[in-house]
This record gives structure tokens, sequence and C-alpha cells, in this order.
């Protein structure tokens, strides 16, 4: 994904068999149909959420068709619906538990006697920034986004951090290598990484470091972790989002990933979703977890699971803990959902210089629930280290649909022409105008499928479980690896001497 490897491409046809038609129906005679396999379960203290998502309070939303605040929260609940459940029997647990609410430079959404649902856990906050772009949350007073009196626009964001903090809430850097809203400001205070935004591929372009340099002069500061994350090309925008978050970790940041699907309309929430091991069910749970560090993400409600553990002699830490100081460190994994993919672990040296991440370990995944143990050896100079699990891309759709996988699976540079073509070739366009017509009987498996929550003008749509993995295409050196972006875990950081 971000480093140069030979990505392994053998047991992709062996996991098509499991896949089924797609949707969850149950053979005559038999009884309910089993739940998907989860090693995340909320029984066990896992809750999954979407940690972006703006309603018609962001002007652009509004601008784009977007969704008041009670519409916006309806479809956040919307994989909860009887219609997608009656169709996806399988999946009658794989909904979304909270949401934050992170309206463009305001909270005024919070004030909306709307703000609420029986169902989810709904987060306030805002998205902070022009240039450059940062989740708030936990918060119900607008910060200030300008410099004010004598700060540099640097400090403005440092203090900014500050006063999220003061109201209890936490901050993390959205999308930092989007081409319109770098992430240049070099800050070091903030609680966590946005390193899956939308869909992972759909708009799949680089940021160049041309590109950087133009938002460097015009801003006067310069982030290196940034920098390090340009170097990554033929990958896409959220692939660099990654090697920003590992430059940070080897500058000794410990913070962990979150997602968000930056839903403004049309696709649902959740994807990605953000998975927090939260110590209560509310937001304060939530909060509490991120700022643990314990969390995954993963490309969906639906998606891949992964969940670590180390063990140094006779103490076991959960995934994403800060380690002492160690030679040797017992990884334990476990990977669901994922048949036919790959577990890697990927780790890199707590340096200054921001070395490039090697993979240590890969594993072929033979079926929905594999687990195994990894002896790491970091250096005493401390270092990292981190899950992904990536998935296979379908082979078996039907043949009317060739030259649109042909699209999804070609590096793109990001132009919302192409997204729109897609978009247009996936959807009923009658649902698009007129979510009222929306009938669930008229579902495809292969096609984005209306969504009965979305009432508003502008028809929103699922994303069933098969065409997922089409717009979570991983690419290397421009070129598909065959796989695509399945769940991206915390990191682990022994300490130095």
């Amino acid at each position: 994904m971000f480093m140069n490897t030979t990505i392994a491409t053998i047991g992709v046809s062996a996991a098509l068999a499991a896949c089924g038609d797609g949707r969850g129906a149950p053979p005559d005679g038999a009884g309910d149909p089993p739940r998907l396999v989860s090693i995340a379960a909320v029984e066990d203290g896992w809750l999954r959420g979407d940690l972006h998502v703006h309603t018609n309070y962001s002007d652009d939303a509004l601008r784009q068709s977007g969704d008041w605040m009670r519409g916006s929260l309806d479809i956040v609940g919307a994989w909860r619906d009887q219609a997608w459940l009656a169709k996806n029997p399988t999946l009658v647990d794989d909904h979304l538990h909270f949401v934050a609410i992170t309206d463009h430079r305001t909270t005024a959404g919070t004030a909306d006697p709307e703000f609420h649902a029986d169902d989810l856990i709904v987060i306030g906050g805002e998205e902070f920034g022009s240039d450059g772009h940062a989740g708030v949350w936990g918060t119900r007073t607008h910060v200030a986004h300008e410099p004010q009196a004598t700060e540099t626009a640097n400090q403005r964001v440092a203090d900014a951090i500050g006063e999220v903090h003061d109201q209890g809430g936490l901050f993390s850097i959205n999308h930092p290598a989007a081409e319109g809203d770098i992430w240049a400001w070099d800050i070091a205070e903030f609680d966590a990484i946005e390193v899956w935004n939308g869909p992972w591929s759909l708009a799949t372009a680089d940021l160049t470091e041309a590109r950087l340099d133009e938002a460097v002069m015009a801003r006067g500061v310069e982030n290196p972790a940034i920098r390090v994350a340009t170097r990554v090309g033929g990958a896409g925008r959220n692939a660099q989002a990654v090697r920003f978050w590992q430059a940070y970790l080897s500058r000794g940041i410990h913070v962990p990933p979150v997602g968000g699907s930056d839903r403004h309309a049309l696709f649902p929430a959740g994807m990605p979703t953000t998975y927090v091991l939260a110590p209560s069910r509310d937001q304060a749970g939530v909060l509490a977890g991120i700022a643990a560090g314990t969390t995954f993400v993963s490309r969906s409600p639906i998606g891949p699971q992964v969940v670590l553990s180390a063990r140094i002699d006779d103490r076991v830490y959960a995934m994403g803990a800060a380690l002492p100081s160690a030679t040797q460190v017992e990884i334990q994994w476990r990977v669901a959902r994922a048949r036919g993919g790959f577990l890697r672990l990927v780790s890199g040296a707590v340096d200054p210089s921001m070395p490039a991440p090697a993979i240590v370990h890969r594993v072929y995944l033979a079926s929905d629930d594999v687990s195994g143990t990894f002896v790491w050896t970091p250096p005493v100079t401390g270092a990292w280290l981190h899950a992904v699990v990536v998935e296979p891309l379908p082979t078996d759709y039907p043949a009317e649909l060739e030259d649109l996988v042909r699209e999804l699976t070609t590096f793109s540079n990001g132009s919302f022409g192409g997204i729109a073509n897609v978009l247009a070739s996936l959807t009923d366009i009658g649902a698009i105008l007129d979510p009222q017509t929306c009938d669930p009987e008229l579902w495809s498996e292969w096609r984005l499928q209306c969504m009965p929550a979305d009432t508003e003008p502008l028809g929103s749509f699922y994303v069933p479980e098969r065409l997922q993995p089409l717009l979570a295409v991983e690419f290397s050196d421009a070129l598909t690896t065959g796989f695509a972006m399945g769940a991206i875990s915390a990191a682990f950081m022994t300490a130095g001497p």
C-alpha cells in the first residue's frame, strides 16, 4: 500500500466461494441466519461509528442538497432499517452506535431541537479550519478558526487545540493530504489522525510535492510529516494520510488512527467506520476510548475487523497501548471478515528522520476468523507496529459491469467528473431526484441501493456488501494490487532507553 513491496495475490478465487449471493438469505427450511463473525462486539466494549458527518449547517452540504439534522441522523441510523435487514438478515448486528456531527466552522447544529437520536450516541463538535481541516468532537461552543490578535496562523491552530481540550473535547487532523485542505501546520498536541476519509479509492489523486510547496509558501510553515507523505506516489490521498500518521509515530507522537465518511450527500454514513473500545456506551465513553488509543478503522460497519494485543513477560496490553522498552514482544492478532485477503503487520522506528516502514509479518487469511501470534523484536531505541488488512476484489461480477470495474480499478486523478460517471452508472437516477420513489424490491447487489430513510431531495444510497471492495481498491505505483483496503489498526509504540 504505502511501502515498496510485492503484494502476494494467491487465494483470490478461494475467497469467492464464501461470498454467497450477497443478500444473506437463509436456505429454505433454515431458521434465523447466523450473524457475521464479530471479534469486536458491543458486549466486549467495542462501539462502531462515524466521526465525520455534515448536515446542512455546513454551507457546502446545503449547496449540494444535503440533509438537515433529522434527515442526517436518520441516514446514519439506516443500517438498522427494516428494509435493509430484510434483504441482509446476517447484518442485523452491524449498525452504527455513534456519530460526530462536524459541520464546517460552526457548532450551530448542536442547538437544533433534532440533535438527538434514540439509537445513536450523537456527539457535538465542528470541522475546524479552512487551510487544513480538523475534526473537533465533544464540544458545543465554537472555537475561532482565524488568527486572533497577534497570533500567527500556526499558533491559532495550537491555541484552538487547547481551547477544545478546555471544553473536554478532542481534536483530530482530517484528510491531511486532501488537495484543497493540506495539513501543513506543525503542531503536536492533537488527539488523533483521520487516516481514511470517505470510500478509500473513489477519489485517489495524490498530493504532489509541488502542490505542497505552494501551500508552504502561502502559509509560511511546513509540517515535516506531510512532506514525507507526499513521497508516497500512485497510491492515493488516503494512503498518504496513513503515511502521514506513521511519520508522526516515528516522531514519537503516539495518537490513534480514525476514519470518517465526510458525508455531505448521496453516500451512506459509516464508510469508513471507526471502532472504539469504549468504557461506557455514551459520548464520554467514546471520547475516552479514542483518547486511550484503542481504535481501528474498517471500510464500513460490515467490513473486516482486526484486533491486536501485546504481551511482554506476563503482562498483556490492549491494541494501541504505549509499551515499555522491550527487545521482544509477542503480538497476538485476530482478523475477521477478510477471507482470501492478508494481514500485514507494519513497523517503523521511532526516529526523527521518519524512515520508511516495512511489513514485518504477512499472513494469508484462509477463513472469516483467523488468529495467530508474531514475535516482534523492536529496536531498543523505540518503534511502533500496527496492522493492515486487505481483502480480495470480486472477480465474479456481471459481464455488463466489466467497463465499470475497469474504471474503478484504474488509478484516477480524483476529478469529480470521473466520480460522477461512476455514480451515474451505479445508481437509479429517479431515486436520486426523488427519494420518495425508492423501492427496495428493485435493489441489486451490484448497484447502489436507494435508502428509504432519506426522504429529502437528492436521495442517499447504500453500498451493498459485494460492491464495497470496488470502492476501496488498493493501489501501488498507480496500479491495482488486486486487493481492497479492509482495516487499519491503532499502533503499539515501545519506549526508548
